[in-house]
C-alpha cells in the first residue's frame, strides 16, 4: 500500500514540474537568433519593357509595405496585395508571394501582374488626361515622356518627365490626342464612359503599330453618331510631321457589329489605303494631299 501512495505521489509531482515548466518556458526570453528580424521586404514587380525604371521603382514603394512598419507579421504579403489590386497601373494581378532571401535579414516579395500602358491623350479641361487600351484614366506623371532608341541592353528605353531624363540621344514618346469626347473626365483609375472614346481607342489601337503612326497627331469624334452633321465623317484623323503640310484623313465609322450594314468598309482595308498610299509617297503619310477619304470602295484624295 505504501509503495502505490509513494508512485502516486512521485507521478504527481512529475505532472507537476512538467506543467510548471511548460508554464515556465512561456516567461523566458528566447535566444537570440531563434527569430529573424526582417529589416527589408523587396518587393519585385515584373517591370515590360515600355516601363521606365524609375516608375517600376515608384510603383514598388506604394505597393510595398508601409515605412516602420513591423515586417516580420505573416500579413504582409496580404497587405502588399491589396495595395497593388487598388493600384490605378496594375490591371490584373496574381498571388503576391513571400519568399526568404540568402540573407535572414531579408524577405523578397513577389509581384506578378499585369499593367495600364499609357496609349492616347484625351483632350479635357483645357489640358489632357492619360488612358490606357481601355479607356481607364492613369496618373499622368506616369506615363512615359522620352524614349532612347538604343538602350545599354539594346533596347528601347524609356523615361518619365523628370531630370532623369536622356537630354540628347532621345525623344519625346508620341501619343495621340483624341478630341472630342463628351462624357466628363473620371477620376485617376476609373474608366472614360462614352462609344465615341471607345471607337477613339480602337482606331488609335488600329494604328499603333504601323510605321506612319507618329504622324497622326489628333483623332476627332465630336461628330461620333453623326451628332453634328450627317455629311460629315464621324471620325477624322489629322496628320502632320514637324512643318509638313498637313493632311485630313476621312475614316468615317467603324461598321455595325451585327453586320447589318452589308456595304461598309471594313476597319482593315481602310488601313491597307493608307498603308498604299504612304509606299507609294516615299514612306510618308503627310504633305502631298489635303485629305484622304477612306470611306468608299477605294481612296479618295484632294486633287491639290
Amino acid at each position: 500500500m505504501k509503495i502505490i501512495a509513494t508512485a502516486v505521489v512521485v507521478s504527481i509531482v512529475g505532472i507537476g514540474i512538467l506543467l510548471g515548466l511548460r508554464e515556465l518556458r512561456r516567461y523566458i526570453p528566447k535566444k537570440p537568433g531563434l527569430v529573424r528580424q526582417i529589416t527589408t521586404a523587396r518587393i519585385d514587380i515584373n517591370r515590360p519593357p515600355w516601363m521606365p525604371v524609375e516608375l517600376a521603382g515608384e510603383i514598388a514603394r506604394q505597393i510595398g509595405p508601409i515605412p516602420g512598419s513591423r515586417l516580420s507579421r505573416l500579413d504582409l504579403a496580404k497587405e502588399v496585395y491589396e495595395r497593388a489590386v487598388a493600384h490605378p497601373m496594375i490591371r490584373s494581378l496574381k498571388p503576391v508571394v513571400r519568399m526568404q532571401t540568402d540573407d535572414p535579414r531579408v524577405d523578397r516579395i513577389v509581384v506578378r501582374c499585369e499593367f495600364r500602358q499609357p496609349i492616347a491623350k484625351v483632350a479635357a479641361a483645357g489640358g489632357y488626361a492619360i488612358v490606357d487600351a481601355e479607356g481607364v484614366r492613369l496618373p499622368a506623371k506616369m506615363a512615359p515622356m522620352w524614349v532612347r532608341p538604343d538602350g545599354s541592353d539594346g533596347r528601347r528605353e524609356y523615361f518619365l518627365d523628370t531630370p532623369n531624363q536622356p537630354t540628347s540621344d532621345s525623344r519625346r514618346v508620341h501619343y495621340v490626342l483624341i478630341q472630342g469626347v463628351r462624357a466628363q473626365l473620371p477620376p485617376v483609375g476609373k474608366s472614360w464612359l462614352g462609344d465615341d472614346l471607345r471607337d477613339a481607342i480602337r482606331l488609335t489601337r488600329m494604328i499603333y503599330a504601323k510605321t506612319w503612326a507618329n504622324e497622326i497627331t489628333v483623332i476627332n469624334v465630336e461628330n461620333h453618331n453623326s451628332r453634328l452633321s450627317r455629311t460629315e465623317p464621324e471620325i477624322v484623323m489629322h496628320a502632320q510631321n514637324g512643318w509638313s503640310r498637313p493632311t485630313v484623313i476621312k475614316f468615317g465609322r467603324f461598321p455595325a457589329a451585327d453586320g447589318s450594314e452589308l456595304f461598309a468598309i471594313p476597319p482593315e482595308r481602310r488601313m491597307q489605303y493608307i498603308d498604299r498610299y504612304v509606299s507609294e509617297h516615299g514612306g510618308k503619310l503627310t504633305g502631298f494631299n489635303t485629305y484622304l477619304d477612306l470611306r468608299y470602295d477605294y481612296l479618295h484624295v484632294s486633287i491639290d
